[in-house]
């Protein structure tokens, strides 16, 4: 069963872990090379918070 995460959540989780970040790259790409997960597309909105007036 493949995991659909987005790119960011999947930085997120690892980051969690991994002590450096050349760890961060090697988990990540092992886990989408691997096929252990599949990269979603996130929606533009979520990178735009809008401030209150």
């Amino acid at each position: 069963m493949k995991l659909t995460v987005t790119l960011r959540d999947l930085i997120s989780a690892v980051s969690e872990y991994a002590e450096d970040e050349n760890e961060i790259v090697a988990t990540v790409v092992h886990l989408v090379e691997s096929g252990r997960v599949r990269l979603a597309a996130a929606s533009w909105s979520d990178d735009f918070i809008e401030s209150p007036a």
